[in-house]
């Protein structure tokens, strides 16, 4: 399958003339990256600290960080 000379350059030309929306969506798209790297906690040590009380509550990195994601 040959591509003629035509064809090259019509396709250069739409790439150009959309160049500039394309770096707006890659701009965004690392900005979002950079949004989801802050918000994220991942694994973290367990910390045992003394209680001053017995509560029925249910700690959990992962249900937090998908809780605060929802908010």
């Amino acid at each position: 399958m040959s591509i003629s000379k035509n064809n090259i350059c019509k396709l250069t030309e739409e790439v150009l003339a959309n160049y500039n929306s394309i770096k707006a969506e890659i701009k965004n798209i690392e900005l979002d990256i950079e949004e989801i790297e802050s918000e994220y906690e991942g694994v973290s040590a367990v910390s045992f600290e003394e209680k001053t009380g017995k509560t029925n509550k249910f700690n959990s990195n992962v249900e937090n960080e998908i809780l605060k994601k929802k908010n």
